[in-house]
């Protein structure tokens, strides 16, 4: 699912960029070719997925509630809410701070290398969160909160001086700095799913799984809506490269908060998995702790980042 993803994910930048330039740029419908080619897709596999998906399976009886989890999924859902905002915020400002240096096209290929080192990176950090049992989870996320940090203090860049020369804006540190904040957006999101899941309290497998997914699609819906709103107002109000900062400040903010909660004990200890419901009047032993194993793996599918899907 990753590697079919992350084709998308790449091809989108690229393709889009090279409609943009076929459309005569500017001047000409480049903007807007772009549009009609992926709409034209979007309404043809419209009809494909009408006649060859499968029927849906039947809902639970009984809705799970997004109310049955720990107080402590706060951890995971603040730092998804602050992920997706990150996210958000590269769409509406991304194009118009590197318009100055850089063409359509090239920035088509920086977005193409975000998502190039997110799709590499995310498959190694899933297996390695399985191989760990999720047991520094936390510690990962912080660590690719400190990564994505780097990415955005780089992209802006920050105000510093090096060899008597203040830092500015150039591809030295755009290509670098994507790479970064791709990769960095893979260790913060991906395990955020089994966080989310092991704080479940529902009654069954089934309604940790759906209510697990509706949290996890919830908090980046959030953090997708808040980026661009206040990537906007931040950047009328202070300007595209002092915006980047804020963001840079609020991922180094969020990692501080991740490792504190990740060496407090409490948060150490692993969560026990809830029993198995009976067959016939009779626990099945070890069934819960098989069946919550392997819903857990699939913590590695994360939402498409929304500047991917343009």
């Amino acid at each position: 699912m990753e590697g079919v993803l992350g084709l998308g994910m790449i091809s989108g930048p690229i393709v889009g960029s090279l409609l943009f330039g076929v459309g005569g740029g500017e001047e000409h419908i480049g903007f807007v070719l772009p549009f009609m080619v992926l709409g034209g897709i979007e309404a043809l596999f419209a009809v494909f997925n009408l006649f060859l998906l499968p029927n849906l399976p039947l809902p639970p009886p009984k809705k799970p509630s997004l109310r049955k989890y720990s107080w402590k999924v706060v951890v995971p859902w603040l730092n998804c809410v602050v992920s997706g905002a990150g996210i958000g915020l590269l769409s509406p400002t991304m194009e118009p701070h590197l318009l100055p240096i850089m063409s359509v096209q090239t920035i088509g290929f920086v977005f193409a290398a975000c998502c190039g080192c997110y799709t590499l990176a995310a498959p190694l950090v899933g297996c390695f969160d399985d191989a760990t049992s999720g047991r520094f989870a936390l510690f990962c996320m912080a660590l690719g909160n400190v990564i994505t940090g780097v990415g955005y203090g780089l992209t802006a860049p920050v105000p510093l001086h090096w060899g008597g020369k203040e830092w500015s804006l150039g591809p030295a540190f755009v290509w670098p700095a994507a790479c970064l904040i791709g990769a960095g957006l893979a260790f913060g999101l991906v395990p955020i799913y089994k966080q989310i899941l092991q704080y479940a309290k529902h009654e069954d497998q089934e309604q940790r799984d759906v209510a697990s997914s509706a949290l996890l699609t919830v908090s980046m819906s959030t953090g997708a809506f808040l980026g661009p709103v206040l990537g906007g107002m931040l950047s009328e109000a202070l300007g595209t490269r002092k915006t980047y900062i804020v963001a840079a400040v609020a991922f180094e903010v969020m990692a501080v908060v991740l490792l504190c909660f990740g060496l407090a004990p409490g948060f150490r200890e692993p969560v026990a998995p809830l029993a198995a419901a009976p067959v016939n009047g009779a626990p099945v032993n070890g069934a819960a702790g098989d069946d919550l194993e392997g819903s857990t793996r699939s913590a590695r599918t994360v939402p498409l980042l929304p500047q991917q899907q343009q």
